[in-house]
């Protein structure tokens, strides 16, 4: 669901699923506290568009430069980002794998862009981590055998645009 306030913002309400080009379950452990879902699973709402725009390479940029990535951050109790919950969806699916795959490149030249020295090489860092995470994972079965057919096959869905 999508609210507009008056004064112009927006409010994406998701409710279980967030669907998109890839589908990621989002209602099976909510964070205790907080008014979000976990920042791994955010981030993954950014990183699974095959069109990606500027507003979406902005906010992974803003993800990846905000909140911690290195493994001690994962599953601790304090912000950051969880690797482990970032890497699971896509060790299962080589088509949600792919495209986060191609994207992370594009967030880090967005943020070699558009951040300062300091700022671009801390971004590129994190998502250098994610990625190796990425890389790592043990892949399921399926996941091996549609990363066989690769990109013969379409691997995303373009959702429809509102009316």
């Amino acid at each position: 669901m999508i609210f507009a306030a008056p004064g112009g913002f927006v409010v994406d309400m998701l409710v279980g699923t967030f669907q998109m080009c890839h589908r990621l379950e989002l209602g099976r452990d909510l964070p205790g506290q907080g008014l979000t879902i976990h920042p791994a699973d955010l981030l993954l709402t950014k990183l699974q568009i095959v069109q990606i725009e500027d507003k979406d390479l902005r906010d992974a940029t803003a993800l990846l430069l905000d909140l911690p990535t290195d493994c001690s951050a994962a599953g601790s109790a304090g912000p950051g980002l969880d690797v482990g919950r970032f890497v699971a969806p896509l060790a299962n699916d080589w088509g949600f794998y792919h495209t986060v795959e191609r994207n992370l490149p594009r967030v880090e030249q967005y943020a070699r862009d558009r951040l300062g020295p300091g700022e671009a090489q801390a971004g590129t860092a994190s998502a250098g981590r994610v990625r190796e995470a990425m890389e790592v994972a043990p892949k399921s079965l399926r996941w091996k055998m549609r990363a066989r057919v690769g990109e013969k096959v379409t691997w995303y869905e373009l959702p429809e645009e509102p009316d």
